[in-house]
């Protein structure tokens, strides 16, 4: 897996890309864990911009 996103603190979720799967996985700090397709992940992204419009940068 590859490594999306790590703030290399104890207290952040973790992002991960699955490349054999073609999903996002991310990880939180107490052992859970959510799988999504790309459209789910976009959704997610979308949603996230519009509640917090100046926090997302876009990518």
């Amino acid at each position: 897996m590859e490594i999306l996103y790590s703030c290399r603190r104890d207290c952040c979720p973790e992002m991960f890309f699955d490349g054999e799967k073609g999903l996002v996985v991310i990880k939180d700090d107490e052992g859970g864990s959510v799988s999504l397709t790309r459209a789910q992940f976009e959704a997610l992204w979308d949603a996230y911009r519009a509640r917090f419009p100046g926090e997302a940068a876009d990518a």
